[in-house]
């Protein structure tokens, strides 16, 4: 005899009452069985501020001791009754004999469930059914939309199937075989056997990259990554990308082997030499739920170096560069015309010019730019670049290749105008670095700002700023290219 068996025939000899009648007028009160509702909905909500253990991800299961200790009698408010075939079942009589499958799909419904019915199926949110002591149930189901609803369970159900958020399985009586389809199940009452097929997804897991710390020059990129903590066989998407650009995105199973992901960089002289490379794994669940894993990396590129760069773009840029003022005589044609700081490179060191220093100075008349570098032959760097005036037509300043001799810090000064400092250069000349015009003996008021275009008698004007810049820190002997 089965306990589905007993327990009804044991209902029978203690009332007297068939267990068809069970729901007729005159048998079991419906008024106690919802005031023992409320008592159990009252219960559950003591067990929701009290708080309890969880023994497993899929479900929280609360002994029926722990339960019955914890239970008070709560004021509460259920909704209407579901409907059965039509029929109210907490106000009307139904023959259990014709009850079949029960569907409760409106929200906050509660619902007594009588004796020999078939299927419970729940599709609203907030319900509770009550299975009271004595009467057993075929199954109750409790699909994805029935989240937050409760099974008040003193009787006995042969099936419970959740497939929700937040559900709660509680009561004296027992359940023959259960089967959670999500996590977050609370279970305070008795199971036979429990079937465990919630999908976790990818909690738990961990992705990490696998990838070199340092790029050579002109190398392709190889990356690949390690799933760790994932239940294998579940398909998930891999997408990844360089410096927040996606550059790939494939699907994978876990468990299987991950492609590596392979990327070109795209090589300038001036580029940033650190790359972010990230990965981003994502699992959709069969009930739409999302889950995604990611890691992040840095590696560091090594570019080609000034020669490499020279030895590509120098006839195009050879080119380009001619000596000869180019503007219109006017300070603004100076601050929108230049050359590029690359093309400056690449032309100082295609012409293969060296210094006793570590600095070099170009002078470009053709864009009024004193550029200044350091390094070494056919290894010059741009440090510096600012707006001069050269000699005026006439009074031109000569070209050619020279060195910078000695440094004036008190300028000099003559009848009409003071300069300082000064910074000679084209040995037993006048020639110089200095300052802008000002009145003599009084370096606070320019008597000549103009700057930009050819204005000197030969010498090169410079803004104070830029003046004292090579005054500090270039030192005697250094090439100077006028050109």
């Amino acid at each position: 005899m089965t306990s589905r068996q007993i327990l009804r025939g044991r209902n029978v000899r203690d009332t007297g009452v068939r267990a068809n009648d069970a729901h007729k007028p005159g048998a079991r009160s419906i008024t106690g069985r919802l005031l023992r509702a409320v008592v159990y909905s009252a219960a559950a909500s003591v067990l929701c501020f009290t708080g309890v253990a969880l023994s497993s991800e899929s479900g929280e299961h609360i002994s029926n001791s722990e339960f019955i200790e914890s239970r008070k009698v709560i004021p509460g408010v259920f909704l209407g009754a579901a409907s059965i075939g039509g029929t109210d079942v907490s106000s009307t009589g139904v023959d259990a004999d014709n009850i079949a499958d029960i569907r409760i799909s409106e929200q906050g419904r509660y619902t007594v469930v009588p004796d020999n019915a078939g299927t419970v199926t729940v599709s609203g949110a907030g319900c509770v059914v009550h299975v009271p002591e004595g009467v057993c149930v075929r199954k109750i189901e409790l699909t994805e939309s029935a989240g937050g609803s409760r099974v008040i369970l003193d009787g006995i159900a042969d099936e419970i199937e959740v497939s929700c958020l937040d559900a709660w399985l509680m009561g004296t009586g027992s359940i023959e075989a259960l089967r959670l389809n999500r996590t977050g199940t609370k279970i305070a009452c008795r199971y036979d056997s429990i079937i465990d097929a919630a999908d976790r997804g990818l909690s738990g897991a961990a992705v990490s990259i696998n990838a070199p710390a340092v790029l050579a020059a002109g190398e392709t990129l190889v990356a690949k990554c390690s799933i760790a903590n994932a239940e294998y066989g579940k398909t998930c998407s891999i997408t990844w990308y360089i410096d927040g650009a996606e550059v790939m995105t494939d699907q994978i199973v876990i468990g299987a082997s991950v492609p590596a992901m392979t990327h070109a960089y795209v090589y300038e002289r001036y580029m940033e030499e650190n790359s972010a490379v990230r990965v981003v794994i994502c699992y959709e669940s069969a009930f739409g739920e999302q889950y995604e894993i990611s890691d992040e990396v840095y590696i560091k590129l090594q570019n080609y170096n000034i020669e490499h760069w020279t030895q590509r773009d120098a006839p195009q840029v050879l080119g380009k560069v001619t000596t000869g003022y180019k503007g219109d005589f006017t300070l603004e044609w100076a601050n929108n015309n230049d050359l590029t700081e690359y093309e400056k490179e690449v032309w100082i060191n295609a012409k293969g010019y060296a210094s006793d220093s570590d600095y070099l100075i170009w002078v470009s008349i053709a864009y009024q730019r004193v550029n200044i570098f350091e390094g070494s032959e056919k290894n010059w760097e741009l440090i510096r670049s600012s707006i001069v005036g050269t000699g005026a037509p006439g009074s031109g300043t000569a070209t050619g290749v020279c060195k910078t001799t000695y440094k004036q810090k008190d300028g000099w000064t003559t009848s009409k105008y003071t300069v300082r400092p000064v910074v000679r250069f084209r040995q037993g000349t006048g020639y110089a670095f200095h300052s802008r015009l000002y009145y003599p003996k009084d370096t606070g008021r320019l008597i000549d700002a103009r700057i930009g275009f050819p204005v000197s008698h030969g010498c090169i004007r410079m803004y104070d700023e830029d003046i004292w810049f090579i005054y500090d820190n270039i030192p005697d002997g250094t090439t100077v290219v006028i050109f």
